[in-house]
């Protein structure tokens, strides 16, 4: 659950990689590729993938 009540989402893996280019090539990785195979299996339509750019905010003195 979450402080507002039951959570729609039973897990969350977030993965990070240096750059797009890198992201791209591991998801065409063939073990990327068996991974969603599997996933697609056993959890069909109950998936939701996000894609994001993060960075970290330099501040003065830092």
């Amino acid at each position: 659950g979450t402080p507002i009540g039951a959570s729609p989402f039973h897990l969350m893996v977030e993965m990070y990689f240096d750059d797009r280019p890198s992201m791209e090539a591991a998801l065409r990785s063939p073990e990327a590729l068996e991974a969603s195979a599997d996933l697609a299996r056993f959890m069909a339509g109950q998936v939701l993938v996000m894609f994001a750019d993060a960075f970290e905010e330099q501040r003065a003195g830092d």
